[in-house]
Formats: structure tokens, sequence, C-alpha cells
């Protein structure tokens, strides 16, 4: 009599949760960007900026019809189908979040909740909505927050990558410490 098989136990993967989670952090960036410009359209004034630290830092209600420091401003529409290209791609990114390296799952939703939010705005209002003026910088929102820090991260992840992927450490061809070379 042979012995009964015993089956191995289903192992499920995280990656199914993976798009779930993409998705939900690109949400929660939408969400916190629509609801910090509804409160900067609500208490405050075209025009009339509220000192918050000084002269360091203001909320300044700006309506952008450019892209950033107002770039393009009469480009209006072009910007809005771009804005939307870019969300339909990170959407669709997002249904391979289970297949991306984890830099990539940490800054692609930030960067979608970044650009559903200001296309948002685009699409809805005509303009997007910027408060937050810093003395020596233009005037911006959380969404463009959440756009510079993905792009950075972004670059700085595929920098960091070429590196490790160019070869910086020794070569070994050798086993007496010397390169071989198909000349000699």
């Amino acid at each position: 009599m042979s012995a009964p098989e015993t089956a191995e136990p289903v192992r499920r993967s995280s990656g199914g949760r993976r798009p779930a989670l993409f998705y939900s952090v690109a949400l929660l960036v939408f969400v916190l960007d629509q609801s910090t410009k509804l409160l900067a359209v609500r208490h405050l004034e075209i025009g009339r900026p509220v000192p918050v630290l000084g002269p360091v830092l203001s909320l300044n209600l700006r309506e952008n019809t450019g892209a950033a420091w107002g770039l393009l401003a009469q480009h209006s529409l072009w910007l809005a189908v771009i804005g939307v290209a870019m969300v339909v791609g990170l959407v669709v990114a997002g249904l391979r979040a289970g297949q991306m390296p984890a830099w990539m799952r940490t800054a692609l939703p930030v960067l979608l909740g970044g650009a559903m939010g200001n296309v948002a705005d685009r699409v809805g209002r005509g303009a997007v909505i910027d408060f937050l003026g810093f003395h020596v910088w233009p005037v911006f929102n959380l969404a463009d927050t959440a756009i510079v820090v993905s792009a950075v991260l972004i670059c700085y992840s595929l920098i960091v990558a070429e590196v490790k992927g160019t070869g910086t450490e020794p070569d070994d061809a050798g086993r007496d410490g010397e390169a071989e070379c198909d000349q000699c």
C-alpha cells in the first residue's frame, strides 16, 4: 500500500493585492489633493495671500490654466489631453503592479494620484487650483508635490539601477587579478 499523497498548502502571492494597494495609494493622494483645493477655494480669495510662516509660506489662491509655472497657458486643451493620456497610461500600468520593483510601486501610484488631481481640476474647472506659496517658488498644490516627488524618486531609482548595472565593481576576469585581453 502506498503512502497517501499530501497536498502542499496553496501559497497566495501578494501580487494580486498589489494593484489594489497601487490604486488605493493613488486614490488617497487624489482625495488629499482635492480636499485641500476645496478648502482653499472655500476659504481663500484670489489675489489675497494669507501669511502662514511670515514671509516664507503663504496661502495664495490662484487658477493656473497652464502647466508648471503657468507655462503653455494658451494650450490648456492640449494639456488636458496629455494629462488624461498620462492618467490612462498609469491606470493601465497599475494592473501590472505585482510585477514592478518596489520603488516603482511606490512612485507610480503617487504620480497617478497627483496627475488625477490636476486633470480633475483642468477638465472640471478649466484651470488647476494652486494655493501653496513659498516666497522663492511659484504657487503650487499637493498634486504638484506628488508629481515632483514621484519624478525625483523615479529618476533617482533609474540612476541607481544604471550605476549598479554598469559593473562599477572591479572586473574579475583573470584569477590572478589581471584582466584578460583578446589581443594579448
